[in-house]
């Protein structure tokens, strides 16, 4: 889980350089991923985000993985 948020706060990290462009919303998306990356609210949120955003195969199944550890690790 932690390989996969510190590789998407790399990513970020290059939009969060002054003057860029994408600067906000990067980090908007940091702050989220931040809060998030601790609690099983994390994979739920990152589930939900490739299920809407139709992204690749590798996070469609990272999010199905991450959803069943969120469904088991809620309460009873």
């Amino acid at each position: 889980m932690f390989k996969i948020y510190r590789k998407v706060s790399e990513f970020l990290a290059r939009f969060l350089t002054v003057g860029h462009p994408l600067r906000i919303p990067a980090l908007l998306i940091s702050l989220l991923f931040f809060c998030l990356a601790a609690t099983w609210t994390f994979w739920a949120t990152w589930a939900v985000l490739s299920g809407v955003l139709g992204l690749s195969n590798l996070i469609g199944i990272s999010a199905g993985v991450g959803m069943n550890i969120a469904v088991l690790k809620l309460p009873a």
